[in-house]
């Protein structure tokens, strides 16, 4: 399946990849990705369709999302591991859309379980608590991703990903610039990364596009 991973990889972003895997306990988390290499904890051996879906493929993106391409400044994180969880949940939908959308309903019920420690995406930082990361990162930052990319194809995703590793070190206005160049609807989306979120809001943008 890591073969399937890498071919997605590929086809999504335009780079072939090199990168070592290993196995290794010794980790503050179950996964972690560096340049060119990616430490699993052996674990993730015995749950392999988890593995599979959510801690490969999210390292893999990260290999461009935070190794090749930095982000700096306010609203790093979301732009780190929000869109890097978004880019997993598209190669997810690629591969098993039935799958993709009971993990929609995941995180949606994590952002209703989580929705009091909400605060805004911009705000969000290293030193953020981590029920806040859950709530704005983990849970609506990817959501949110969800449903302004609703109807970007691949080729425009593709060639948002290739203008990203262009810039190198991307802040928030550049993001949100190439974002607008893919056809997003960036005055939209700032205003919802600069705000609480409203989770009714959130699921009704769900499931009239997906669910």
């Amino acid at each position: 399946y890591l073969e399937s991973i890498l071919k997605y990889y590929k086809y999504i972003t335009g780079l072939s990849l090199t990168v070592d895997i290993y196995l290794y306990d010794d980790i503050p988390a179950m996964s972690i990705s560096m340049k060119e290499k990616i430490y699993f904890r052996s674990s993730l051996i015995d749950i392999k369709d988890v593995a599979m879906y959510l801690y490969f493929p999210h390292e893999i993106f990260h290999q461009l999302i935070g190794n090749d391409v930095k982000f700096v400044g306010d609203g790093r994180l979301w732009m780190l591991e929000s869109f890097t969880e978004y880019l997993q949940l598209r190669y997810i939908m690629h591969k098993n859309k039935n799958l993709a959308n009971r993990y929609i309903c995941f995180i949606l019920e994590r952002y209703k379980d989580n929705i009091s420690n909400d605060v805004p995406i911009i705000a969000i930082n290293d030193e953020s608590y981590e029920l806040q990361i859950v709530a704005t990162i983990e849970s609506r930052g990817v959501l949110l991703f969800h449903i302004y990319f609703m109807n970007v194809d691949d080729f425009h995703l593709k060639m948002m990903l290739e203008k990203l590793a262009i810039v190198k070190n991307v802040s928030i206005t550049v993001f949100l610039q190439i974002c607008c160049e893919i056809g997003i609807n960036v005055e939209r989306l700032s205003s919802d990364i600069n705000n609480i979120g409203n989770y009714e809001q959130i699921k009704a943008g769900i499931y009239e596009n997906y669910i």
